[in-house]
């Protein structure tokens, strides 16, 4: 058995992250998997847990005058 677990199988697919966000977003805009809304001046936005912190990085980064007022995060 330990010998199968350490044979991997390597495959390119091309576009395969334009595609996976591509079907992420076709969810969230068909509110499927959507775990969290984000409020914004009282419109909330449905969205992914998992693409919201897999992005925050980019998203704390933001200059600090991008964002007036208080977060809540639903």
């Amino acid at each position: 058995m330990r010998a199968a677990m350490s044979q991997m199988l390597h495959m390119e697919i091309p576009n395969f992250g334009s595609m996976v966000l591509g079907s992420l977003n076709e969810q969230r805009l068909q509110g499927q998997y959507c775990d969290v809304s984000i409020v914004v001046k009282g419109q909330a936005f449905k969205a992914h847990r998992a693409v919201l912190a897999a992005s925050m990085v980019q998203i704390l980064n933001c200059p600090a005058n991008s964002f007036t007022g208080p977060a809540t995060i639903n």
